[in-house]
């Protein structure tokens, strides 16, 4: 949901959403751990820790192919 509010998947086609859905989300559980275990320790999810999500998609982003 906050990839697709924040805008992240607006150029994806369709078909691919939920590929880019599955790949994001196991991506930020190893790759970004230490966030995941952040907001389910604080509970919390501050300015600073939504710029470090926006970049943790961001960073996903280019490597997601879609072609």
């Amino acid at each position: 949901i906050f990839a697709t509010i924040n805008g992240f998947i607006d150029d994806l086609p369709v078909e691919k959403v939920k590929e880019f859905e599955n790949k994001l989300l196991n991506s930020i559980k190893t790759t970004n751990a230490e966030l995941v275990n952040k907001l389910a320790k604080e509970k919390n999810f501050d300015d600073k820790m939504e710029s470090e999500m926006k970049d943790a998609i961001a960073d996903f982003k280019k490597s997601f192919t879609y072609v």
